[in-house]
């Protein structure tokens, strides 16, 4: 599996477990497109680009960089967790990005979220 493949199946996954539909292929037009583009990715650090989309209009981009402590233990099992640790911390930036959240309700015509 190419690393680029499991990166975007860890962001799909996150995005599932919060109730998104993830359409690879084929979403409806009316339905607000994330791109994420990989750039760099280290045992401390994680860089990716997102952009939102929805009509070909572009509504946010952004490039987030996630630092993590190192994990201490050279142990395969803890250097997994770490990572997984990091993709999350990853997801998680990007949803709560204040302008992704803004860009992402308007893309949606929904003014606020309870």
């Amino acid at each position: 599996m190419n690393l680029d493949v499991y990166l975007w199946s860890c962001f799909k996954k996150a995005f599932e477990r919060i109730g998104m539909t993830v359409w690879e292929k084929g979403a409806s037009a009316w339905v607000p497109i994330i791109q994420v583009r990989f750039d760099a990715i280290s045992d401390r650090t994680f860089h990716f680009e997102a952009v939102l989309r929805k009509d070909d209009v572009r509504l946010f981009q952004k490039v987030i960089r996630i630092t993590m402590q190192s994990v201490a233990s050279r142990d395969p099992a803890e250097l997994e967790q770490g990572a997984y640790r990091m993709v999350d911390e990853s997801v998680t930036a990007l949803l709560k990005d204040a302008d992704f959240h803004k860009a992402f309700l308007s893309a949606m015509q929904i003014t606020s979220i309870k």
